[in-house]
This record gives structure tokens, C-alpha cells and sequence, in this order.
């Protein structure tokens, strides 16, 4: 028995319910509380899933208003069990996820907390590879922020890093520490550029330590060619300063 007007179902108690158990208003479901549900067991006005709360869910079991995905609380929820806004994916926490089982703003990837991650296992923003912190990160394993332009590297730590396990600011080598090192590995310090194994300011070469050197295996400032060490040192195997000629020692032999 229903109490009301215009009701078609059974035990309806308001107006124009064509369900069973209803209270309110044109509702078609069953077990509905509310206006214009169609769906069953829902709490609100025009539901048209089952379990819902709130307005215009199409989906079941959500809290909120146009979820059209299941167990979701929040507004617009087209995924599954999500809490927020705009979560097209599942398990998200947030505004805007894609994914799965991201917490923050616009993650097309899974697991992740920030906003707009690309990739999975992600800790910032903007990380498009897995497994990295800071922002980004196309690379994987990567602690710090990666350059716009190039953001690719692995086990980075530092700003604008692209090589490989270095540490520092806009490096693009392996295992190197330091500003802006374009060698191939082990550099530290500043501006040093070659093969690698640098140490120092501005060296370009090979097993180079100092400053401004060109050649191989040199230690000091401004020598070129190899092995020496000193100042200005042009020759081969030279120690002193400014010598020219091959295995000297002392000053401009």
C-alpha cells in the first residue's frame, strides 16, 4: 500500500512513483529516496544507477553528483572507487586522473602523487617516467627536476640532469657531479666537457684535473697535449710552466 498521488508501484509514498518503496517524487526504481531516480536504492534526485547519493549518478554506490562510475565520491567520476573530481580511472584520489591509483591532478599514469604524471610510481610533477621524484622526470629513478627540453635520465639526482646515477645541475653525462658537465662519465666540477674523468673548471678532455685543460691525463691549468702538470704547458710529459717541447721541466723550455 503507498500513500500519495499518481503512484503506480507498491508501498510508494509521494507523487508519480511508477517503483516499489519509494519516497518522493517520480522515481521508477525501487527503494528510492528523493526525485526523478530511476535506478534502485538511491538517496537524491535523478540517479539513475543503484546505491547512489546525491544527484544524477548514473553509476552504483557513489556519493556525489554525475559520477557515472562505481563507488565513487566526488563530483563527475567516471572510474571506479574514486575520490574527487574528473577521475576517469580507478582507485584515484584528486581532480582529474586518468590513471590508477593516483593521488593529486591530472595523472594519466598509475600510482602516483602530484600532478600531471605521465608515468607510474611517480612522487611530484609532470614526471612522464617511473619511479621518480621531483618534476619533470622522463627518465626512471630520478630525484630532482629534469629540463624542459631534455628531461630524460636515470637514478639522476639534482636539476635539469639527462645522463645516468649524477648528481648536480643541468649535467648530461654518467656518474657526474657538479654545473653543467657534457662529458661522457665520471666528471665533477664545473663547465668540463670530453670523454670524462674530469675534475675541475672548464676541462676538455680526458683524466683531466684543474683548470682549462685540453689534452689527456693533465693536472694543473691550461696545459694541452698530455701528461703534464703545471701551468701553460703545450708540450708532451712536461711539469713546470709554459714549456712547449716534449719531456721538460721548469719554466718556457
Amino acid at each position: 500500500m503507498g500513500f500519495g498521488a499518481l503512484n503506480s508501484g507498491s508501498g510508494n509514498i509521494g507523487f508519480g512513483n511508477s517503483g516499489s518503496g519509494n519516497v518522493g517524487f517520480f522515481n521508477s526504481g525501487t527503494g528510492n529516496v528523493g526525485l526523478f531516480n530511476s535506478g534502485g536504492h538511491s538517496f537524491g534526485a535523478e540517479n539513475s544507477g543503484s546505491f547512489n547519493t546525491g544527484l544524477t549518478n548514473s553509476g552504483q554506490g557513489n556519493t556525489g553528483f554525475v559520477n557515472a562510475g562505481f563507488n565513487s565520491l566526488g563530483l563527475a567520476n567516471a572510474g571506479a572507487n574514486n575520490m574527487g573530481v574528473f577521475n576517469g580511472g580507478s582507485q584515484n584520489f584528486g581532480f582529474g586522473n586518468s590513471g590508477f591509483q593516483n593521488t593529486g591532478s591530472w595523472n594519466a599514469g598509475s600510482i602516483n602523487t602530484g600532478d600531471f604524471n605521465a608515468g607510474s610510481i611517480n612522487t611530484g610533477w609532470a614526471n612522464s617516467g617511473a619511479s621518480n621524484t621531483g618534476g619533470f622526470d622522463s627518465g626512471s629513478l630520478n630525484t630532482g627536476f629534469g629540463s624542459m627540453l631534455t628531461p630524460v635520465g636515470a637514478k639522476n639526482s639534482g636539476f635539469g640532469t639527462t645522463g645516468l646515477d649524477s648528481s648536480g645541475f643541468f649535467n648530461s653525462g654518467g656518474d657526474t657531479s657538479g654545473f653543467q658537465n657534457t662529458g661522457l662519465a665520471f666528471e665533477s666540477g664545473f663547465h668540463n666537457s670530453g670523454n670524462g674523468n674530469n675534475a675541475g673548471i672548464n676541462n676538455t678532455g680526458s683524466f683531466l684535473a684543474g683548470i682549462g685543460n685540453t689534452g689527456f691525463d693533465n693536472i694543473g691549468i691550461a696545459n694541452s697535449n698530455v701528461f703534464n702538470s703545471g701551468i701553460g704547458n703545450s708540450g708532451n710529459d712536461d711539469s713546470g710552466f709554459f714549456n712547449k717541447t716534449d719531456a721538460q721541466s721548469g719554466f718556457f723550455n
